[in-house]
């Protein structure tokens, strides 16, 4: 009985040292197992290699965008890749073609496209005639001056709707080279200034004199307002009127105020326009200045 005794305690030690060996190999089993696992929570840092010339924790830069056409191009990313936009493209130009009216620019005088001082000798070969045109003059029927420019004027075609462009002519054909190669006429002196000049002119001789002299005059003499002592427009002077030949032939001087033109006084910009569009064509003018501060009346005859 003793010996049935010893042997069950055997039997019950075994167990016992056998279940303490699983356990002791469990542990060792886990112990393994989290030597291996990462101690903190993963990062995006942590997942980035880092080389030896790059810096702990930084992003790569992205390239060029044009390292990437070609794979935009290959339409990998579908639709996605139409957002990229390019910079829009300049608003175009607005639609101006040459005029093909028979028309030819000589010269122009502007200090900007629509000064009101701004001139333009435009010849109409039509009629054969040159003329000096404003903005917002007519230059032939339904054909108006819109701007003008240093070697362009642009014009508005009102039969046509549309706005079109005269420019000036090279130098071997201009108007304004071929004049400048001209003698220039000569003029019969003008009488002494008085309280009632006339003075009889050539009319082609006085266009010939104009055109001859243009760039002097668009250059050198500049116009301005003269206000009287209320404010008001009376008239238009230019203090170096007399740095041009056509001064002389015309008796104006240096600080006349022009005040009339056939009796119409010039109170405002708007009349200034008004009346060279009214006498445009006109063969008698007579003129009232102010010089000195005394008045005075100048009448031409164009012949």
């Amino acid at each position: 009985m003793l010996r049935g005794l010893a042997i069950r305690r055997a039997f019950v030690a075994g167990e016992r040292l056998l279940a303490l060996g699983v356990v002791l190999g469990v542990a060792a089993w886990y112990g393994d197992l989290l030597r291996y696992l990462p101690k903190g929570k993963p990062s995006v840092a942590a997942a980035i290699p880092i080389g030896p010339d790059s810096t702990a924790g930084s992003l790569a830069l992205p390239k060029a965008r044009a390292e990437y056409d070609s794979l935009v191009a290959s339409g990998l990313f579908g639709p996605a890749a139409a957002a990229v936009q390019e910079a829009p493209a300049p608003p175009p130009e607005p639609d101006e073609k040459d005029t093909e009216l028979r028309l030819q620019l000589c010269g122009t005088a502007a200090t900007s496209p629509k000064d009101l001082f701004a001139t333009a000798l435009i010849l109409n070969q039509d009629i054969g005639k040159v003329g000096a045109f404003f903005v917002g003059q007519q230059v032939v029927e339904n054909v108006t001056l819109e701007e003008i420019h240093p070697k362009k004027v642009i014009l508005f075609n009102k039969n046509a709707n549309r706005r079109e462009v005269l420019r000036a002519e090279t130098a071997e054909t201009g108007q304004t080279q071929m004049a400048s190669r001209t003698p220039k006429p000569s003029a019969p002196p003008p009488p002494p200034p008085g309280p009632g000049n006339r003075i009889n002119l050539n009319k082609t001789e006085l266009i010939q004199e104009v055109v001859t002299n243009y760039a002097d005059l668009v250059t050198q003499v500049r116009p301005e307002l003269y206000r009287d002592e209320s404010g008001n427009i009376a008239g238009i002077t230019a203090n170096n009127i007399e740095s041009v030949p056509l001064a002389k032939t015309l008796d104006v001087r240096n600080g006349d105020i022009l005040q009339t033109v056939n009796n119409e006084p010039i109170d405002s910009q708007e009349k200034i326009m008004e009346i060279i569009n009214k006498y445009r064509n006109s063969n008698t003018f007579r003129i009232g200045i102010l010089r000195d501060g005394k008045p005075m009346v100048i009448t031409y005859k164009l012949d």
